[in-house]
């Protein structure tokens, strides 16, 4: 929220407060949520670095009911759709 609000020195304080984070089971969580925070802010190669991050740590991509987040639909993604690095990351094959 403080990043859509264009409020950065708070949108990064949470950033780094996420970054901390080491609490076992996350499964990549607060990476997701440091990912929107860059998405946010404009930063779009980190966005995506820790969208990758965030996958290999074992939060999906797609889909997840658990989360009712899909990288995919969540709108703060929408700036890195003509963004080639998010495109190779979404793909498929």
């Amino acid at each position: 929220m403080a990043a859509r609000e264009g409020d950065v020195p708070e949108a990064q304080r949470l950033d780094q407060v996420l970054a901390r984070l080491n609490t076992p089971y996350l499964f990549g969580r607060q990476t997701y949520a440091r990912a929107r925070i860059a998405a946010a802010l404009g930063n779009r190669p980190q966005a995506v670095d820790l969208l990758r991050e965030a996958w290999v740590e074992g939060r999906p991509l797609a889909f997840d009911d658990r989360e009712n987040e899909d990288v995919h639909t969540d709108e703060v993604f929408d700036q890195l759709r003509d963004f080639l690095p998010f495109q190779v990351l979404m793909r498929t094959d």
